[in-house]
């Protein structure tokens, strides 16, 4: 017992001198020594992987979620975590414990290298800033809650203003929290922090005066579905929902920037008459950010979130002209496109702690999860675990069109400073081949005709956005961009369905508690849940069907229902790979090579978010997708890839096409070749189940 409490109070005395930013992973490991042992036995562990397949409670942030009556708001805003996800293999001695801790404990002059990246994530929920050092660890961070306004009729809004406030103060904080700490105390930012990288939710509409910068309307959010009449008017017009997609990668939907930016100039004067005064211009979060950060200087996105509005062709990275005429959509009002990474055409901060750094990374979150989980090679994927899931494949050079309900986008584009010198890696043998003219590299420059732009463009002002469609395109006269797009499909219930067991069903006393319930029993005992409580996303895109529970008995138990949710969650990330899978085969077979098209499989699945803390969920997914499961030591994947993306422009860590240094993660591995007729029952009854979930709602 003594040496119980020595151990403890050496912990406590450890801990009060550990940064905040490393409190998570020390809790972690605290947590992982006082455990039960009840995890099960790894099943293999290799290099910088760790197989761990026992429960972990899943991250706070789960609970904060709460389903919503929006059938598009069901996939809310993906949760983001701080700390490490690492579990050891069994629980660790005590004295294991303080030991681990101890060598966390450094002090922070020793453990952080400067110079420093800041990093925003703009979200539904929230909004945080991070400051990484050069080595892209975490220095310090700041978060604060974002409202939603729920309006009825699918309408949902957010303060623009409110938005912008937000940033500054997450940035005021992150910096101060950073100077408070020993050693940084003398960290000037505008010395030390030598770029700055944004991730911001998709899709979201902003309208404001060019001249004034105060917003015509309320930001129209992602999950927003009042344009949803618009849009079918204009799929009655053209016959067709996809009358767009060759161009555009996308269906016309209520989803998508444009459709919204058409119901405002269709019901409000306000913005008709701005437009027509040419004193309005709009853009997504990410353009509204980076003119506030500026004062106004720079009216630009970036080919990710531009690849979301509906607007932009995949081709040419340009706005295309044809479809905004189409659709009413004059050009004077869009921004400048540019690249993910680029060292001068994003502007420079102009107010603030961050004053005079430069804007050199922008991406959309889910193609920030992308970079942040480093998925630069061909079929590389990655899953966010969050209220909902979404899942990007990288496909390479070439936009890879879907026929089997997917979404086609830009995965990120980079201007290499110096131009591009050096090679991407190998591609991984089971994608060689995506398309004809992805040859040796899973990036390429794109047309010369969509990279022409002058460098006079590179600093956009509000008077540029008027300019014509060259203009809009984006490069930089001293780099050469590297380009690579990506397959996306959308789960709309993950996390929020432990909400509704929690919340609604009363199964769970805590969303946190679901390995514990879950892991209690090895399966669901031939019980089926689907959880389309709002209707199926990706692939199957059907809004009539309703949450549907079969095949219980008398012996089912709360253990078995919790599972049988978790093995739901599963089975739809399968569906959204298999068509992925689908879609690439079918680009590699319009190719001529047949034995190409089969060697085609996923080498393994990248995940964070949230509920990807859920061991149980994911050895379920392993086994699901009859491959590997790998969850990084660090989850703040958007975040990482947005420091990732800005640092990459101005030299400070390694581009893309250099040798990447091997994350270390945690493993969760098939249950094997033995299980394989018992997974095939398994799908086939998920398929059975699924049908019984149809034609529910009309």
């Amino acid at each position: 017992m003594f040496a119980y409490v020595l151990a403890s109070r050496r912990i406590y005395v450890a801990c009060r001198r550990v940064p905040s930013p490393l409190l998570s992973a020390a809790s972690s490991t605290v947590s992982a020594a006082t455990a039960s042992s009840s995890s099960s036995t790894p099943s293999s562990s290799s290099g910088h992987a760790a197989t761990f397949t026992g429960a972990l409670p899943l991250t706070s942030a789960c609970s904060e979620v709460s389903p919503s009556n929006s059938w598009f708001s069901v996939i809310f805003r993906l949760f983001h975590t701080s700390g490490t996800s690492s579990v050891p293999a069994s629980p660790p001695s005590l004295t294991d414990t303080v030991s681990s801790i101890s060598a966390m404990v450094k002090e922070p002059h020793q453990e952080f290298t400067r110079p420093f990246v800041a990093a925003i994530d703009q979200g539904t929920q929230s909004t945080r800033c991070f400051l990484l050092d050069s080595e892209r660890r975490i220095v310090s961070s700041h978060q604060v809650p974002v409202q939603l306004f729920h309006k009825g009729s699918g309408k949902i809004e957010q303060d623009p203003q409110a938005l912008v406030s937000s940033v500054m103060e997450c940035v005021q904080e992150a910096v101060q929290k950073a100077q408070s700490l020993p050693g940084l105390q003398d960290l000037d930012p505008a010395l030390d922090i030598k770029c700055l990288g944004l991730a911001n939710q998709r899709e979201t509409l902003v309208v404001w005066n060019r001249h004034t910068g105060e917003p015509l309307y309320n930001a129209i959010v992602w999950m927003d579905s009042r344009n949803d009449e618009l849009c079918d008017e204009l799929v009655e017009k053209y016959g067709s929902r996809d009358v767009f997609r060759d161009k555009v990668g996308l269906p016309i939907h209520p989803y998508f920037t444009a459709t919204k930016l058409m119901w405002l100039m269709r019901n409000s004067t306000t913005i008709a008459n701005a437009i027509d005064a040419g004193d309005a211009i709009c853009g997504t979060v990410d353009s509204w950010i980076i003119w506030n950060l500026t004062k106004g200087s720079s009216h630009v996105t970036d080919v990710t979130n531009a690849s979301r509005t509906l607007l932009l062709n995949l081709h040419t990275l340009q706005w295309d002209e044809e479809v905004c005429r189409e659709l009413g959509v004059p050009l004077s009002l869009l921004p400048r496109v540019c690249s993910s990474s680029t060292p001068k055409d994003l502007g420079v901060v102009r107010q603030g702690p961050l004053h005079g750094v430069p804007i050199t990374g922008c991406v959309g979150d889910q193609q920030a999860a992308l970079i942040g989980q480093r998925c630069f090679r061909r079929a590389e994927t990655k899953s966010t675990y969050g209220t909902g899931c979404f899942m990007l494949m990288n496909t390479g050079a070439v936009p890879v069109p879907s026929t089997h309900g997917l979404l086609t986008t830009v995965g990120y584009r980079f201007d290499l400073p110096g131009g591009r010198t050096d090679t991407s890696p190998p591609a991984l043998p089971a994608a060689e081949a995506f398309s004809s003219s992805a040859a040796s590299t899973s990036s390429a420059s794109v047309s010369a005709s969509s990279s022409s732009s002058s460098s006079s463009s590179s600093s956009s002002s509000s008077s540029s956005s008027s300019s014509s469609s060259s203009a809009h395109s984006a490069s930089s006269s001293s780099t050469e961009p590297l380009v690579a797009y990506a397959l996306e499909g959308a789960v709309n219930v993950a996390g929020v369905g432990l909400s509704w067991l929690t919340d609604q069903m009363g199964m769970l006393d805590s969303v946190l508690d679901i390995d514990e319930v879950a892991g209690s029993v090895p399966h669901t005992r031939g019980m089926y849940l689907v959880p389309a409580f709002e209707g199926l996303y990706a692939p199957r895109w059907r809004p009539d069907a309703r949450g549907t529970a079969v095949g219980m008995t008398l012996r089912t138990t709360k253990a078995h229902f919790c599972r049988a949710l978790l093995d739901g969650i599963a089975l739809q990330c399968k569906e959204v790979v298999d068509a992925m899978l689908e879609d690439v085969r079918q680009a590699s077979a319009g190719d001529g090579d047949d034995q190409e098209e089969k060697k085609i499989t996923l080498p393994q699945l990248l995940v964070d978010g949230g509920l990807s803390k859920s061991n149980v969920l994911l050895q379920i997914q392993a086994h699901a997708l009859n491959t590997r499961v790998a969850r990084p030591e660090n989850t703040e994947s958007t975040v990482m890839g947005a420091a990732y993306a800005a640092g990459v422009a101005i030299g400070m860590y390694d581009p893309p096409t250099a040798p990447q240094v091997a994350q270390t993660t945690t493993d969760f591995h098939p249950l094997g070749e033995d299980q394989d007729e018992k997974r095939r029952e398994w799908l086939r009854g998920w398929n059975k189940a699924v049908e019984r979930s149809l034609d529910w709602h009309e």
